[in-house]
């Protein structure tokens, strides 16, 4: 599994942990901005991604990857309305699960938070330990039934999204977009596949990422 669910002093709720599992039988190839435990700037201010007093962290982030793949994940929880979610947001939107400021739960609504998460989709799961800790499965209709939707595009798009996403073939340069699935962009997917940036260290959208083993610890503001 690409996702980094639990390290010293901290663990993914198990809730998050199932929506992984599953995320991964859809889509296995990820992408930079998939995260769980939040980084050491997230310690200093109030965030989802940061172990709660049990030493769990209730938010994951979802790479896009490829165009509409956020806004179908986004559709396929706020139809499901399942209980354990707190909220959602994606490309400067939030989806609440509960009304507030004259919101109607699971419309969406302008976010101004700190990270408008371009590029990913941030869930946040609900404080009640009952609910984070539930770990059935997710109703994930609509994503594919376990079709990796990245095998529909070309190798070309694939080189561009690794170079916008900053992950460089195994000598360390950025790809050259010919449509050749070559030795330099099979090195390139398996750095991505791996959490795998250019310069080998923290890298993402707004350079808040840590690196994290097989993936990135996100870095969101709880609304």
């Amino acid at each position: 599994m690409r996702w980094v669910t639990e390290g010293t002093g901290w663990r993914l709720a198990w809730s998050l942990n199932t929506l992984a599992v599953q995320l991964d039988d859809i889509w296995p190839t990820g992408g930079p901005t998939d995260g769980t435990l939040g980084d050491a700037s997230h310690a200093a201010r109030r965030s989802d991604h940061n172990p709660n007093t049990l030493g769990v962290v209730r938010a994951i982030d979802v790479a896009e990857v490829i165009e509409d793949r956020g806004e179908a994940l986004v559709a396929a929880l706020v139809a499901a309305r399942d209980s354990r979610i707190a909220y959602i947001i994606h490309e400067g939107q939030i989806w609440r699960s509960y009304a507030r400021a004259g919101t109607v739960p699971w419309e969406p609504s302008p976010y101004t938070g700190y990270n408008p998460h371009p590029g990913h989709v941030h869930i946040s799961v609900v404080s009640d330990p009952a609910l984070y800790d539930d770990g059935s499965a997710w109703n994930l209709t609509g994503l594919g039934d376990g079709e990796d939707l990245m095998a529909t595009i070309t190798v070309e798009e694939w080189q561009s999204i690794l170079n916008a996403a900053g992950v460089t073939d195994l000598n360390g340069e950025r790809l050259v977009e010919d449509d050749d699935k070559g030795p330099k962009t099979t090195s390139a997917l398996v750095k991505m596949a791996r959490g795998g940036a250019s310069t080998g260290g923290p890298h993402n959208h707004d350079e808040f990422y840590s690196q994290k083993r097989h993936g990135h610890a996100a870095t969101t503001t709880i609304s």
